[in-house]
């Protein structure tokens, strides 16, 4: 049985977009791995795991300094 873990900032999706996330990712794995057999899909585990954006870093920026800096309108320090 497949679980796939998404890690993403919170806020990011709204409840719909996390619903077509997850039935999309399943909806992959039955075609991928099953063939396209539907029974699959009950054995298919999907999170979203939402992480507060000071969390969050890429090289040395993270979404909370990022909207930081553009609230003050200055550029990287």
């Amino acid at each position: 049985m497949p679980f796939v873990s998404v890690k993403t900032v919170k806020g990011l999706f709204n409840e719909i977009q996390k619903q077509e996330v997850m039935d999309g990712i399943s909806d992959l794995l039955v075609q991928v791995a099953a063939g396209g057999e539907d029974r699959f899909q009950q054995a298919v585990w999907v999170v979203i795991e939402e992480q507060e954006p000071g969390n969050w870093s890429l090289g040395d920026n993270s979404p909370e300094l990022e909207a930081s800096r553009q609230k003050r309108g200055t550029g990287k320090s």
